[in-house]
């Protein structure tokens, strides 16, 4: 198979070679990065419970 006719096999397939996925990298840790994006997305739950109960307090006083 012709290396123009193994790309186009490739890119219909939409998958990458090892090689073609470091080139595209450019050197980018994909480990570090999805760690770095897992604790920005983390959600401290009880920090969120307590702004809710204080945004609640304020917008329904007890009288």
């Amino acid at each position: 198979m012709s290396e123009v006719k193994h790309q186009q096999s490739i890119e219909q397939q939409g998958q990458l070679s090892d090689a073609q996925l470091e080139a595209v990298a450019g050197g980018v840790d994909f480990d570090q990065l999805r760690r770095e994006n897992l604790d920005k997305d983390a959600v401290d739950f009880d920090q969120l419970r307590r702004e809710n109960l204080e945004k609640d307090a304020v917008a329904h006083p007890v009288q």
